[in-house]
């Protein structure tokens, strides 16, 4: 399980406490923005730092872990390459966790082959739909415990495409949206439901859609 206890995080100025437990499978955040979406993302990931709690994967306590030593991978506009040719972005993250460049560069030919992908191409020049596709093969290589996207269906604009990308990962999924409706784009697994920083409903999707906790869950979720 990947579990946040009583986690203590600054959120705009405000001391926030996160209690998520987080199972296998995919997990569907949702939240208006500025809601704590992105911040629970950074938390899991390492890239903010907590005051207080645990954060725990397989019963391990990963919080001293860097983002660079924990598995996992998270896809949103600030991680998405802008520059250098196809190749070198795909096997930038092998080489950075030890996979000599030899090795990687096979594992780009397979992803870049399964994905049409063309390794010569600089990535600024790719169509939004090579983007996609490049985005899918980098996730292919690096087969993460857990995968995290941050607003995916406004990052990208084939809402099909993404679904199958996010639904092809194994281990945990975490997923973002500020549109109830994409839960019923994807049909998580799981449903975690904030509003101005505080957790109004956590669980199973079938569970929070037959007994939502409040008017706010009820009219965010369309139900």
């Amino acid at each position: 399980m990947l579990e946040l206890k009583r986690v203590k995080v600054d959120f705009y100025g405000n001391k926030t406490v996160l209690d998520i437990n987080f199972e296998p499978g995919i997990t569907l955040i949702l939240g208006e923005t500025g809601s704590l979406k992105t911040t629970i993302l950074r938390v899991v990931g390492g890239i903010k730092e907590i005051e207080d709690g645990e954060l725990i994967l397989g019963g391990k306590n990963i919080e001293e872990l860097s983002p660079k030593e924990r598995n996992m991978s998270l896809v949103a506009a600030e991680t998405l390459p802008t520059g250098g040719k196809t190749d070198r972005m795909l096997i930038r993250p092998l080489v950075m966790r030890g996979i000599n460049k030899k090795e990687a560069l096979i594992q780009a030919h397979t992803a870049a082959e399964k994905y049409a992908l063309d390794l010569n191409k600089k990535i600024k020049d790719l169509t939004a739909r090579e983007r996609l596709s490049f985005v899918a093969a980098r996730l292919m290589l690096r087969q993460t415990e857990v995968t995290m996207f941050d607003e995916p269906y406004h990052l990208f604009d084939d809402d099909r495409a993404v679904t199958d990308m996010i639904r092809s990962r194994g281990g945990y999924v975490l997923v973002t949206s500020c549109d109830g409706s994409d839960l019923g784009k994807l049909a998580p697994d799981y449903v975690v439901l904030l509003r101005r920083g505080e957790i109004l409903q956590q669980g199973k999707t079938s569970e929070v859609l037959r007994s939502p906790k409040g008017k706010y869950v009820e009219m965010f979720l369309n139900i």
